[in-house]
């Protein structure tokens, strides 16, 4: 130790912490806070939001009747394996089929979304559907704002 002994020293200076310790540091993130994506997620989540819609304009019509699906958004993961897409179902009153029959039918639109993108992306992300209710929720309060207003229960515009 001798001869090391300068060496040793001058390490034990910083604070100490083994490499599992930093790792545990830099993955912690708290349960509410939003992690940041990154330039090439924003642009792929872009990407696939544009080309999907595009998808389900072509292939739509065979996989659901007569309803209206849009794509409100999609959120790729960060090693870009998966991407949840978001969408929104009007004209129908059933919008749990619509979504069945859009998990049925996903490896036809996967396959119809890489003929859009297959030259931007090495490999498509698996695909993942979930409901956007927010435009209902919109309608809906506005609807109920509207009947207070008529109503005259939400006071004078000026207050």
């Amino acid at each position: 130790h001798e001869v090391f002994g300068s060496f040793f020293r001058k390490k034990r200076t910083r604070i100490p912490t083994s490499r599992v310790q930093r790792n545990i540091n830099l993955t912690f993130t708290p349960r509410r806070s939003k992690i940041m994506e990154t330039k090439r997620q924003k642009q792929i989540n872009e990407l696939l939001r544009r080309q999907f819609s595009m998808v389900l304009l072509d292939e739509g019509t065979y996989i659901y009747d007569r309803a209206m699906v849009t794509v409100t958004r999609v959120v790729v993961s960060p090693d870009l394996q998966s991407a949840k897409v978001y969408l929104s179902v009007f004209n129908t009153e059933n919008k749990m089929e619509v979504m069945a029959a859009m998990d049925e039918n996903i490896h036809r639109l996967r396959h119809a979304l890489a003929g859009k993108v297959g030259k931007q992306l090495r490999k498509i992300p698996e695909l993942k559907f979930f409901l956007d209710d927010s435009l209902d929720e919109f309608f809906r309060m506005d609807q109920i704002l509207t009947k207070l207003r008529a109503e005259n229960q939400m006071g004078t515009e000026e207050e």
